[in-house]
């Protein structure tokens, strides 16, 4: 993928008006362009082998003196967008020089940041396991990207628990989430036994992140009652292995997400929630 336009304007609006009032802000304009181009490198192919963008191109070279009337003179007329920083686009303010070609400072920003030896500062990276319980759902977050989401309450779905599997240098997947209904299979334990030898198999230092969704299968209908079997206990001490100190007091439907790196034996982040209540288990992590 080849982003062929992507920056903000130096122009920032005080009142959202055709014209608007306000002034230039080149150091507002410089931040924003730089945290854009830090995205894109983030994901580019020839920085990682899952980077799914080819490059990026500023918008753009020198401003445009003649999208708003009257043309060869500066307007600050636009549109109105919360993609940015005072919620307009100025039409002929987004050069990273003006019209006469003296460089703002989002020249220089950029002239460092696209050097193929410029290494970005680390950027905090929030992580959430979402659970909800009682016909709920299961879901996981990087940021703002949605990596997961699925709901209970039927075959194939997000019933049991839920695996998301993460590298936790990059921040990127694994592989894709694993979903285990271990409420379809209560008395057997078979799904329980497969959670089991799943997270016994993934490897010291990723990321796990583990969601309920509507049911577990841990306890009698409607109580919190545990059931009779080795295997309940077996998935309690392969989750407490893991980091949990709050699975035991799992009940009927209830809403239960953790995020651990494997290894470490202590939760990162740990949740639960009554009957239906939505649970987030959250942690920030320092991403290149």
């Amino acid at each position: 993928m080849l982003l062929g336009e992507f920056g903000v304007d130096a122009f920032h609006a005080t009142a959202l008006a055709n014209p608007a009032p306000g002034t230039i802000n080149e150091a507002e304009q410089a931040a924003w362009d730089l945290a854009l181009w830090r995205d894109l490198r983030r994901n580019l192919s020839a920085v990682g082998s899952s980077g799914t963008a080819a490059g990026g191109a500023v918008f753009e070279w020198n401003d445009e003196w003649w999208k708003v009337q009257p043309h060869g003179s500066q307007e600050t007329n636009g549109w109105f967008s919360g993609g940015f920083p005072d919620g307009m686009g100025n039409e002929e303010y987004f050069g990273i020089t003006d019209v006469d070609r003296v460089p703002r400072e989002v020249y220089g920003v950029l002239t460092e940041a696209f050097d193929p030896a410029y290494a970005p500062p680390p950027e905090p990276v929030a992580f959430s396991a979402i659970s909800k319980g009682s016909c709920g759902h299961a879901e996981f977050r990087k940021g703002n990207t949605r990596l997961h989401r699925d709901v209970g309450c039927k075959l194939n779905g997000a019933r049991g628990f839920n695996v998301a599997v993460v590298d936790a240098t990059t921040g990127d997947p694994l592989e894709p989430v694993v979903s285990f209904d271990t409420w379809l299979t209560r008395t057997s334990g078979e799904d329980m036994r497969e959670v089991i030898d799943y997270l016994n198999g993934l490897p010291d230092g990723v990321l796990v992140m583990i969601a309920v969704g509507d049911e577990a299968g841990l306890t009698n209908f409607d109580s919190c009652t545990r059931l009779n079997y080795a295997w309940v206990d077996e998935g309690y001490l392969a989750l407490e292995a893991l980091g949990s100190t709050q699975i035991r007091g799992y009940c009927y439907r209830n809403s239960w997400a953790m995020i651990a790196i494997k290894g470490q034996g202590v939760a990162l982040a740990e949740q639960l929630g009554g009957t239906g209540v939505e649970v987030t288990a959250q942690t920030i992590s320092n991403l290149p």
